[in-house]
């Protein structure tokens, strides 16, 4: 099951002179369960890579909209922060996370 239009895309110039290392992606589907699979419209994406000495992550995000969901959307970015695991390292583990996308918070 893949994520529906939910992706991560980092550019790196040729002229850069950092040196990327160890690149690996993950993700995290939250959406309806159906059956035992969970419908890929919301959820995250996440590439972690290191960026000379530096751990970074980039985390796209699409939380469960709606006026009574916020406890839904909570759990979400809980349970992308928690499965995001790229062994032997966790997100959590990066010395820098970005987190982009669309949490719904605003309603």
């Amino acid at each position: 099951m893949r994520l529906v239009g939910i992706f991560v895309i980092v550019f790196q110039s040729v002229h850069s002179r950092v040196r990327v290392s160890d690149i690996n992606v993950k993700y995290v589907a939250t959406g309806i369960s159906v059956l035992v699979n969970k419908l890929g419209n919301k959820g995250g994406t996440a590439i972690s890579m290191k960026m000379n000495d530096t751990w970074v992550c980039f985390v796209n995000a699409h939380f469960a909209a709606g006026n009574n969901e916020l406890d839904r959307r909570n759990q979400d970015f809980r349970d992308i922060y928690n499965d995001v695991v790229f062994y032997p390292r966790s997100q959590q583990d990066g010395n820098v996370s970005f987190y982009c996308g669309r949490g719904n918070w605003e309603t």
